[in-house]
């Protein structure tokens, strides 16, 4: 066992190739990171599973095991981005017709609105 800043890790290998298995909060934050910065760069409805493994250098696999589907994705990405007040994001929820943009508060709402018209 190894340390990934205060987690736990642990190492193994299979053939030739070296892994570390990362804890489940962790790996998580990190494909949902990732799937934050693909949404910026790429828009909300062009989000896919392969995308995004090929973005973040995973398997389809791994998606799938943190996330049900995509529609199960994109509802974390679109969570994050009302915690975080990440306005990009919430302007391609906005553009996608996310069923949680309604549940904006009017400032968010006003600031995802003044992007998309921008």
């Amino acid at each position: 066992m190894t340390t990934f800043g205060s987690q736990e890790t642990e190492r193994y290998t299979m053939g030739d190739r070296k892994f570390t298995r990362l804890p489940h909060d962790v790996r998580y934050k990190q494909i949902l990171d990732k799937a934050v910065e693909l949404v910026i760069a790429d828009g909300l409805a062009n989000l896919t599973r392969d995308g995004l493994a090929e973005f973040a250098g995973i398997s389809q696999g791994q998606i799938g095991y943190y996330f049900e589907d995509m529609d199960g994705l994109r509802e974390a990405i679109v969570l994050r981005a009302i915690e975080n007040q990440n306005i990009e994001v919430l302007a391609e929820a906005m553009r996608y017709k996310h069923p949680a943009i309604y549940n904006l508060s009017e400032k968010l709402r006003k600031a995802a609105i003044k992007i998309l018209i921008g």
